[in-house]
């Protein structure tokens, strides 16, 4: 096995010599030993351990033998590779601030520009450039961690034409297909700004000429020989004879095929890279300005050309679920069909099931997000929390619709991996959803999520025209109501929304506030009120639900997979008890006990006072009178300040839910790897799951007639807008019957 040492820099200067020498001057070095064993991950932990710095706003930066003045950024396990492989005993890696990379780059772009001779220097200045762009990506790609497909974040659109005019070089130049010369010829063309049109247009020979009458610019190829595919060119005029005005005039109209090579590369990594967006870019980038229809037709293309057609997709489906099933003894991946069409999809690995009910805290979390073309129906994500707060995966699913037998069977299926473990759900408020919930868990055991209420009230309270400050108000009052622990501060909540206004506060009541009032709600949810969709993997599940069903299922298995490996590394960094997260609210409530005054009234029992409160706090039952220790698990700002008092040990006083040991115990179980290479239509044969070969995708949704409402009116939303006078702004009347416009 191979071994290097490795000298660590930092803070100093990478200074080149004229003769081509490299030193560093400054800063502090220190080695350390890597192998083929050395994973990226504990490498850079390993770096900064020695260095004693942080990884966060760093590049990090290797050299090889062959060139030790030209750094290379360090962002991957390739990198790693490469750094082991390509340097003999000693290896150099150099740690800079990402701002520092990109001051040298724009000085050697400076430089470059006042020196007569300086192709070299450009040369440098153009590389320095485009590796603080790596670097920067990089660093992104670092904080995503598990993510390390690209689809967390899209690949910035590098799109250029200067290197275009060498496409094509002269006669001779060989090409591998015809289309392969259709597009370096589309690409010429485009760089030296000029239209072209086919005299001769076909697979074994190819005749150009210039789309400017009498110009004798000339372009003939033909087949390398017979039955080649490839194309040499025989014949290259390159020259025109036409004004310049008609260069200056120039303007391109872009086909599909030549968009497609563009921005393919980021459709593929972006599922969701709009239309819209594709325009921008373009135009950004080459002063194009495409129709949308261009665009769209673009971006369908490299759909159908990344994942194929949609019907072909859900025949494997049931394939990939046996497969899972084989592969992760355990795991629940279910699926049905009606008249041979797909209708519901059901899974959740072994790995999540068992940390689910080992360790994880019995609250779950249900986002559903709405499919269009070409997968259509509804995708439900069921994730729970782990002990650092972060969302944990436990199932996902995919049905026709969101009627309330296909979100009875997604519940069905769900209740049936965590068995008879209480649990509380936290969802949004469709009625489907509800329904379903309501029927295989029961009423009590379902929650509103907060978010969706707010939405829903901001909705409700815009007939009243109350302006930026008016809604602002609004929103504050609904906040101090929803996060009120104690009755009375709920109740003064809402005696002042009453005051603020009697329509809002009807509204409240009428919204089942005891479904998301932290006071009136009978079970525990350790304060969350609702899902985070900006968490890595909820976002992730945002951003590629519309990717077809059989991709997103290879998808979600490896980013999961990713995940897990990740958490688990994670965990064995931990220097405290507890997470980093719950380590801030520690320390936050450590931070607001300042100032509180506390008295023992016996063993476990203290009394403190703060301002004109009072309150008692009891170690014994790990309660405090504002009931915030009680809803969290974590000491309150109140028992903070009597255990530490106390001399007593905080970490002690945290439920176990948020120890070391319970996220050990949840991300004890990785996934396996699930071989997907010899999944392709026709090669899977049908007795690997006994399933019909030939299942097709949902049938297609009804469309109601009429022009469908741009913004539907929410089902929540009681009551209409009432008529408001524009001469007066008081409601009951419009301005043609307002009695003031009468008496003027």
């Amino acid at each position: 096995m191979k071994t290097l040492f490795c000298y660590c820099h930092v803070g100093g200067e990478l200074i080149v010599n004229s003769e081509g020498s490299v030193s560093y001057k400054g800063g502090t070095v220190d080695g350390l030993v890597i192998d083929q064993d050395t994973t990226y991950d504990s490498f850079i932990t390993a770096v900064c351990e020695q260095l004693n710095i942080t990884p966060t706003g760093r590049i990090f930066q290797y050299s090889v033998k062959y060139d030790k003045s030209r750094l290379m950024p360090l962002k991957n396990q390739n990198a790693i590779n490469n750094l082991l492989n390509f340097n003999d005993d000693v290896g150099h890696v150099y740690v800079t601030e990402a701002k520092e990379v990109a001051n040298v780059a724009v000085a050697s772009a400076r430089c470059s520009s006042q020196n007569e001779s300086t192709a070299d220097q450009c040369v440098q200045a153009e590389h320095a450039v485009e590796t603080v762009d790596q670097c920067v990506e990089a660093e992104h790609e670092s904080e995503t961690m598990f993510l390390t497909d690209g689809s967390a974040c899209s690949p910035r659109l590098a799109l250029s034409s200067k290197e275009w005019d060498e496409e094509i070089m002269g006669a001779g130049q060989k090409f591998d297909s015809a289309e392969a010369f259709r597009m370096a010829l589309c690409k010429y063309a485009f760089a030296k700004r000029f239209n072209y049109k086919f005299v001769r247009n076909h697979h074994t020979q190819m005749s150009v000429v210039c789309a400017v009458d009498g110009c004798c610019w000339k372009l003939t190829a033909y087949s390398s020989g017979k039955g080649s595919s490839s194309l040499t060119i025989r014949k290259f005029v390159d020259s025109h004879n036409h004004p310049k005005q008609d260069e200056s005039n120039f303007k391109s109209t872009m086909k599909p095929k030549f968009i497609l090579e563009l921005v393919g590369e980021k459709i593929t990594s972006s599922p969701n890279y709009l239309p819209r967006e594709i325009c921008k870019d373009i135009e950004s980038a080459f002063d194009v300005k495409l129709s949308y229809q261009q665009s769209w037709r673009t971006k369908e293309k490299a759909r159908l050309a990344i994942f194929g057609k949609t019907e072909d997709s859900y025949k494997l489906v049931p394939h990939l679920c046996q497969r899972l099933i084989n592969v992760m003894p355990g795991t629940v991946a279910t699926w049905t069909a009606v008249d041979s069409r797909f209708r519901q999809l059901f899974v959740s690995y072994n790995c999540s099931i068992r940390g689910f009910l080992h360790a994880c805290r019995p609250l779950l979390f249900v986002d559903d997000f709405e499919l269009s073309k070409p997968s259509r129906g509804v995708l439900l994500s069921v994730s729970a929390l782990d002990a650092n707060d972060n969302a944990f995966p436990l199932a996902y699913g995919v049905i026709n619709s969101d009627d309330n037998p296909d979100c009875v069977w997604f519940f069905e299926r769900l209740k049936s991996i965590i068995g008879d473990c209480d649990v509380l759900i936290i969802t949004d408020r469709k009625q489907s959803l509800l329904s379903g919930l309501n029927q295989v868990f029961g009423s009590e055991n379902n929650s509103y999520c907060f978010r969706s209420i707010k939405a829903d009230f901001s909705k409700f309270f815009r007939q009243f025209h109350l302006g930026t400050n008016g809604d602002n108000t609004a929103l504050t009052l609904l906040d101090d109501i929803a996060f009120a622990r104690l009755d009375e501060t709920y109740d003064k909540a809402l005696k002042t929304m009453r005051k603020f206004n009697k329509d809002m506060y009807d509204w409240v009541l009428a919204n089942n506030p005891e479904l998301w009032a932290n006071s009136l709600i009978k079970k525990k949810r350790w304060d969350k009120m609702n899902s985070d969709l900006t968490e890595p993997f909820n976002s992730w599940v945002l951003k590629n639900c519309q990717v077809p069903v059989l991709e997103f299922i290879k998808a979600h298995g490896d980013v999961l997979a990713e995940l897990l490996v990740s958490r688990q590394r994670d965990v064995a960094s931990w220097k405290s008890p507890v997470g980093d997260k719950i380590e801030q609210k520690i320390n936050e409530n450590l931070r607001k006990s300042e100032g509180l005054l506390a008295t023992q009234l016996s063993e476990f029992v203290y009394e403190f006072t703060f301002q004109s409160s009072t309150g008692f706090v009891d170690l014994s039952s790990r309660a405090c009178t504002c009931l915030e220790w009680q809803m969290t698990g974590i000491p309150c700002q109140h028992a903070c300040r009597v255990l530490e008092g106390a001399n007593l040990d905080v970490y002690s006083y945290v439920e176990k839910c948020y120890y070391k040991e319970t996220q050990e115990a949840i991300y004890a179980e990785l996934m396996s790897i699930l071989p997907v290479d010899d999944m392709a239509l026709g090669e899977v044969p049908d007795s690997e799951c006994g399933a019909p070969f030939d299942l097709l995708p949902p049938a297609p949704i009804t469309k109601r007639t009429g022009r469908p409402k741009l913004k539907p009116v929410s089902p929540h939303v009681t009551g209409k807008r009432p008529l408001c006078c524009s001469l007066c702004n008081e409601s009951g009347h419009n301005r043609a019957t307002c009695k003031k416009r009468k008496n003027t």
